[in-house]
């Protein structure tokens, strides 16, 4: 189940997010909410590209986790 999907069904995905750790909301946010690119927010960072994609991909599988156990 993608984020889309899962904020089309009514749900908030601010109230999602809330769950993440702080450096998983941040690039969240920049990411989806700010539309910038894993190049942009590595400078407004100071990380490395590869640790926005990596933190990215964490928080997606976060995110992933919490809807499935409120499916259950």
């Amino acid at each position: 189940m993608n984020l889309i999907v899962y904020e089309e069904e009514g749900d908030n995905l601010y109230y999602v997010t809330r769950t993440l750790k702080d450096k998983y909301k941040v690039v969240i946010e920049l990411y989806y909410i700010n539309h910038l690119k894993t190049s942009e927010i590595a400078k407004t960072l100071h990380i490395s590209e590869a640790n926005v994609r990596t933190r990215l991909k964490r928080a997606r599988d976060e995110l992933k986790k919490h809807i499935n156990e409120e499916d259950i």
